[in-house]
């Protein structure tokens, strides 16, 4: 079983074509504009700088 990252996810410039979506596809989405996510685990700066390639503008 894969393991899952869990966080919170907003999306502000693309609300409305991402309103009422099951579920996230980032071949086919948009990034989110905001990513909340609380780790307790070491290696946070390696995820940081994932989000920020893939253009999420705040983390």
């Amino acid at each position: 079983m894969k393991k899952r990252n869990k966080g919170l996810y907003y999306y502000i410039r693309n609300i409305t074509r991402l309103r009422g979506k099951r579920g996230l596809n980032l071949t086919q989405d948009p990034v989110p504009n905001l990513i909340m996510k609380i780790d307790v685990t070491r290696g946070s700066d390696n995820r940081l700088q994932i989000y920020a390639d893939i253009g999420v503008s705040a983390v």
